[in-house]
């Protein structure tokens, strides 16, 4: 989260994350269940990121 604080990091973020993340009062397991429903929300697929290899 201390990523999230960081002014070149927050751009990456949309505006309804970014009241989730800056909201102090949510634990770690809320905050994370809540940006997911903001991705779904959006309709971000839920990819797995895969290392490539050669």
């Amino acid at each position: 989260m201390a990523a999230a604080k960081d002014p070149t990091a927050a751009t990456m973020y949309a505006a309804d994350d970014r009241r989730v993340l800056a909201d102090a009062t949510l634990s770690q397991t809320e905050v994370k269940r809540q940006l997911r429903a903001n991705e779904q929300a959006r309709g971000v697929p839920d990819i797995p990121i895969f290392k490539l290899t050669d």
